[in-house]
């Protein structure tokens, strides 16, 4: 599958969504699905490491509004989004979605590899666990 979602570590702090190959936006929808049901199933805030760097594609089409209303249909418990991305396009791309949602452009950040998503996430998880994190 292009587009999936699961937990990337035990303790069910951060969620992970990964991009391969060529995708739809009908399968980020069902991702998404996928993440808001893996949200709920737990009470604490969750980081959201969405790793894009097996892609450089975008779907067909109009990429902005699709993308915008998926930032805008985040479980209301992610508290940060980190993006892995290698392809300068989907950068651009991203870029330009954080612009046009402002709740996220400060609580989002793109990295080029899941090493430094995931100690970005560590990070963010042991700040929440200190009560110190502004999400």
């Amino acid at each position: 599958m292009p587009v999936s979602t699961q937990w990337f570590d035990n303790e069910h702090r951060i969620l992970e969504q990964r991009f391969e190959g060529d995708w739809l936006w009908e399968e980020a929808n069902d991702a998404l699905v996928e993440a808001h049901v893996l949200a709920a199933s737990v009470t604490h805030n969750i980081i959201l490491i969405c790793d894009m760097s097996l892609t450089t594609a975008l779907p067909k089409g109009n990429v902005l509004s699709p993308a915008r209303s998926s930032l805008g249909q985040v479980p209301a418990n992610i508290t940060q989004i980190i993006f892995v991305i290698q392809s300068r396009l989907i950068e651009v791309f991203a870029s330009l979605v954080l612009e046009m949602v402002p709740r996220w452009k400060q609580h989002t950040q793109i990295v080029k590899t899941r090493d430094e998503a995931q100690k970005l996430a560590q990070a963010a998880i042991t700040k929440q666990n200190r009560g110190t994190f502004q999400g």
